[in-house]
Parts: structure tokens; sequence; C-alpha cells
């Protein structure tokens, strides 16, 4: 659809039309705003970009993370970074996360459903959550897990447990790479691997 009129806000005395390119990629809006708004305003509404699952993120010339979970159209998700650390204590690896600064993103530590999402994808199964560690979680598998470490700077580790940002009491919860085990821990546990995570777009209402 291309220039629709607007009506004027009310409220931002802001009035205008829009058009958008015959190739959807880009929308035009021009806006005319009265004297309480000086002169005339001009901006280009950008189509979001779209990912899917295993994507480079933000782009494969320019990548900081992997892609591992997206809204039904692919404009709202969750990316791992590259790369990890080991740390010594829960709040080390908290700090670790959210100083990252890759790609001028915000990063921080996957809270316990998220991590678990992450464990579904790396072995090529259904996004599902699980309590602890008695519960069924999906089963490891090798050929999903190269694919997926393929794109990292950094593999996923098979044998070490990974801090989530999820709290339990004095404890914090964890989930092992090799087997997708999830447990609480003490926060000065034996030393533990970290990924961040930063998310793009607009949770779905």
């Amino acid at each position: 659809v291309s220039n629709v009129p607007l009506k004027a806000n009310y409220n931002t005395n802001i009035k205008g039309h829009y058009s958008k390119k015959a190739d959807a990629s880009t929308t035009t809006f021009t806006v005319t705003c009265d004297d309480a708004w000086a002169g005339n305003k001009e901006g280009t509404v950008t189509e979001p970009t779209k990912y899917a699952v295993g994507d480079l993120y933000p782009s494969a010339d320019n990548a900081v993370g992997v892609v591992y979970y997206t809204s039904s159209d692919g404009t709202y998700g969750y990316v791992v970074s590259m790369d990890e650390t080991v740390v010594n204590t829960w709040g080390d690896g908290q700090t670790w996360a959210t100083s990252k600064q890759d790609g001028g993103f915000t990063w921080r530590c996957p809270t316990k459903d998220e991590l678990q999402y992450l464990w579904c994808v790396y072995n090529g199964a259904s996004l599902v959550t699980w309590t602890g560690k008695t519960d069924p979680c999906p089963a490891a598998n090798a050929e999903k897990q190269a694919e997926f470490n393929a794109k990292l700077t950094t593999a996923l580790s098979t044998i070490d447990f990974y801090w989530t940002s999820t709290e339990d009491v004095d404890k914090a919860w964890s989930v092992r790479f090799s087997s997708g085990m999830t447990n609480t821990n003490s926060k000065t546990t034996k030393p533990t691997s970290v990924r961040a995570i930063t998310i793009f777009g607009s949770a779905p209402l």
C-alpha cells in the first residue's frame, strides 16, 4: 500500500503520508508539522530484518552470535555469543556477560529457560523446558552439535555446566551441556562456563 493519507494527530499536531517501494524493502514516511513543530520532517522507516534459527547475527560478514530462537515472523529472537569464558563464581559470570559489547548490543547471561532452549536447538530438538535434574530433556545429538559449533568461534563445551541468571534462594541454576541436566549449585561452586545472549526485535504481544 502506498501514499495512504494520515490524519493529523491531536496530541502532536503531526500529519502526513507514507509510500512503499515496489520491492517492499523501504517505507518512506513524510511528516508535516504545524507551527509548534518548526519545518517539515522526512524520514525512512526500514522493514525489520527477519532471521531464522541458525542464522549468523547480525550478518554473515559481521557475526557476533548465532540466532537460536525466533518469533513466528522472525523479527524477534535470542542470539548466543560466539565465545564463552570460565568463571569461579556465579557473580563473575553475570559480570562477564553484561560487560560484553560485541556489535554494540546489550548482552546478559541467559535465564534457565533461555539456556534450555539453547540446549534444544544445539541438539536439533523441539523447544521445551524442564524443571530439574531428574526430569527428562532432549537427548544429546553429536551430529547436530557439530553443525551448531561450526558456526561459533568457540565451541560449546560438552562437559561443562553453564550458569544461568536464574537464582534459587542462595543458589543459582545451571545446565550441563553433555546431557542437558539442569541443577541448582552454590554460587561459589567449582569453575563453571558462561555464554552470553542478546535479544533482537520487540517481543510479540
